[in-house]
């Protein structure tokens, strides 16, 4: 621990409050010629009294200096009419600037977001940017759902009974993937099972997805992925929104946003989002409810400030409640009898959390900037599991010092720091004589890191990072990680990484899953780190065809653990061992193609081949539950007036499920599921201040038959909720509006 608080003292002295964020304005053009509207390359753009300036790029993106006095941006370009328009104080973002066809000056339109998914030749990180108009192509009720079109993440349940969701990048759990919010850690500890559907989708402004690891500037838990969440910022967004859903199982959701500018330099946001389930529904006739009753509270507020010049910074609180109830219908449960037909489940999530983010940048020749990212939140979880019981609580602290030195647009450019991370939790689960494994732990991890970006020629990229950190639980260890981008020509772009991650799993919360069912849990290894090491290698092609962009991407991904935490329900059917071993690896293939066929119809096909194996104590063999190979395709098509149509379709391979020998003849389940297909669809209705939308997910209406082992009698220990791989409710209708009230 002595340790950990001496680097810690090595930079304290020089720390300021904030986020790194170099003085620069991004934005993109677009062209809107007889309606349809493409990003326009190669638009000029400069300030009016300065005349310094840029031009953008395939993508029409352009990133642009900020003068030190308050100017006017001007975008121009041959054949159209030129855009001018003021850059209010705190500006940092245009989320689009559309140019029509003339030679007279033409009033700026801005528009919330047109862009949907792109990866930029210009990044030297694999990473997809996700924006409003992708999002909107489902219902995206929180995170967990925003990536039902993106063919390099897989959603599903955990198990028959929670509802809750996980995902899957590189054939890898979510919790090898980093997430966080704009730059502050989110996904950790006991968060990471509620991290995902507590971000309500109407918040997010964009999604920043990195594929295999990441920069150590973020730390060392990335493994298998990188996902950075921007919500909706205070100077841009509308004075006062609203966003309203419902389903066919009567799921209500309502999203607040108010916004607002205080004065030329302090602005703030309040969002709330409130959800409920107040209706059980039993679908398949298992007289279990499909999806839990219940309801979430989730709240943030947030300001900005800063003096225009070199200081910003923002600080904000975060607030979450969810409760959520579910298990056998209309039977009291009660866990004194040994048998009796009830099986309960009950869960309670509550999170706050304080942030702030602030930064300093120098006013030198050179782009420099010193900033520093604190958080501090508490999260206590207790959960009602037939005759067994769960309870957990957090306290963790986050400190990230950040110095930066140099521009994007430099081929040299810096960026070192230190990062302090302070996590005490305490965990244990219980039945109803004694507590099976106690997990408590007060964790320390305090280190330096440097990385550096080289660009020695016009083709070639270089980004090398090393971190070196000291945790008081398992000492010193190093995080090298390196990044190559070579582009032989403008339209092409090689990619390679490779790198380690480590993370310290919460046992008990990664074992709450075998909860679902009546299996002995056996936790057995003392607390150790996870480490893995992951290499990638990805071509991005763009192209015309018939005049029509068209791009490729050919992806390959290897992750290799050198120390895992193992759930095993393969060892015996009636038992659940959690252990560490080395061996487990993915290996995944993926190849995806963007097409614009005909003006105003998008399409995305892409084919994902996945070889993961866990490696068990007595065996190596397929990991359960994840699907070897997925067919993708998607389309959205928008007509000149305000509609707009989305269809999804997937097709997985069957997916291994574990054995089930040792339940008995009657409860014996193949030993692979099915092929099986998912359709989503969605209309989209805009109107001037928002927009109204129908859709459907699982439109097949595809049902796992028997999803529970031993339904009709819960105290059987056979009893199973855990062997799940498919949708449990079937066809989902819903219906959605997003309005402005006040621009």
């Amino acid at each position: 621990m002595r340790w950990n608080f001496v680097l810690w003292g090595i930079f304290i002295s020089i720390m300021s409050s904030g986020l790194i964020t170099a003085q620069t304005i991004t934005g993109r053009v677009y062209s809107n010629e007889q309606g349809t509207i493409l990003p326009l390359p190669y638009a000029n753009v400069f300030w009016k009294m300065e005349k310094t300036g840029t031009i953008t790029d395939d993508n029409g993106i352009f990133n642009i200096k900020k003068p030190i006095k308050p100017d006017t941006l001007v975008v121009s370009f041959v054949g159209f009419k030129r855009v001018e328009m003021y850059i209010a104080p705190g500006v940092r973002e245009i989320d689009s600037i559309i140019l029509y066809p003339g030679n007279l000056l033409q009033e700026v339109e801005i528009r919330e977001v047109i862009k949907g998914i792109e990866i930029s030749h210009k990044h030297i990180l694999l990473t997809q940017n996700i924006g409003k108009k992708e999002l909107g192509k489902a219902a995206c009720c929180n995170l967990s759902e925003s990536f039902e079109t993106n063919p390099l993440v897989e959603s599903s349940f955990t198990d028959a009974i929670s509802g809750m969701r996980q995902i899957e990048l590189l054939g890898l759990s979510g919790k090898y993937s980093m997430l966080q919010i704009e730059n502050v850690p989110f996904g950790r500890g006991l968060n990471q099972q509620m991290a995902l559907s507590s971000i309500p989708g109407p918040w997010i402004e964009s999604i920043q997805l990195t594929k295999g690891i990441g920069s150590v500037v973020n730390g060392y838990e990335s493994m298998s992925g990188h996902i950075n969440v921007e919500l909706t910022k205070p100077e841009s967004a509308p004075m006062l929104a609203i966003n309203s859903y419902i389903n066919n199982a009567l799921r209500l959701e309502i999203n607040a946003l108010q916004s607002g500018l205080v004065n030329d330099f302090v602005s703030q946001h309040t969002l709330i989002h409130l959800n409920a389930n107040p209706v059980a529904w039993d679908m398949n006739g298992d007289q279990f409810m499909d999806m839990p009753i219940g309801q979430q509270v989730n709240l943030q507020n947030k300001w900005k400030y800063s003096n225009e010049r070199n200081f910003e910074g923002q600080a904000g609180i975060r607030f979450v409640n969810d409760k959520r109830s579910g298990g056998t219908m209309d039977v009291p449960f009660d866990p004194s009898p040994i048998h009796q037909p009830g099986w309960e489940y009950r869960a309670i999530n509550k999170r706050w959390e304080l942030f702030t983010k602030n930064a300093f940048i120098f006013d030198t020749e050179t782009p420099s900037s010193v900033g520093y990212i604190i958080s501090f939140h508490n999260h206590e979880s207790s959960g009602t599991f037939g005759r067994r019981a769960l309870d957990a609580q957090q306290w963790s602290l986050h400190q990230n010092l950040i110095y930066s030195y140099g521009s994007d647009g430099s081929d040299l450019t810096f960026k070192s720091g230190i990062t302090f991370q302070l996590d005490k939790i305490n965990g244990y689960i219980t039945d109803t004589t004694s507590v099976i494994k106690p997990d408590g732990r007060v964790e320390i991890s305090t280190g330096p890191f440097a990385e550096v970006t080289w660009k020695p020629t016009e083709e070639v990229a270089i980004v090398g990072g090393l971190r070196l950190d000291h945790s008081n639980l398992f000492g010193f260890f190093a995080t090298p990680r390196l990044h190559l981008k070579y582009s032989p020509a403008e339209k092409t772009t090689l990619r390679a990484q490779i790198g380690t991650g480590r993370r310290t799993p919460v046992i008990t919360l990664e074992s709450s899953q075998a909860l679902m069912s009546n299996r002995a849990v056996y936790i057995t290894d003392q607390l150790q780190q996870e480490i893995a090491l992951n290499t990638g290698f990805s071509l991005q092609q763009d192209f015309t065809v018939n005049y029509m962009p068209f791009s490729i991407l050919a992806d390959y991904q290897h992750t290799y653990f050198y120390n895992q935490l193992i759930p095993d329900f393969d060892k015996h059917a009636l038992e659940y061992h959690a252990y560490f071993t080395r061996g487990s690896s993915s290996n995944q293939l993926l190849i995806q193609a963007d097409y614009l066929p005909i003006k105003r119809l998008e399409t995305r096909l892409a084919y994902k081949r996945q070889w993961v194996y866990t490696q068990f104590a007595d065996q190596r063999i397929e990991t359960p539950f994840i699907s070897p190979e997925r067919w993708f395709f998607n389309a959205a098509y928008a007509t000149r007036g305000n509609w707009h149509f989305d269809l999804t379709i997937n097709r997985y391979a069957s997916v291994r499920i574990p054995q089930t020998a040792e339940k008995g003849p009657q409860f014996q389940k193949n030993d692979r599921s099915p092929n099986f297909w998912l359709v989503h669809g969605q209309v989209k209705y805009t109107f001037k201040n928002g927009d109204i939308y129908l859709g459907v997910e699982n439109l097949l209406n595809l049902q796992q038959t028997d999803p529970i082992i031993s339904f009709g009698d819960p105290s059987n220990p056979a009893f199973d909720a855990t062997l799940i791989w498919g949708p449990i409710f079937g066809r989902m209708v819903y219906l959605g509006l997003n309005m402005s009230l006040i621009q």
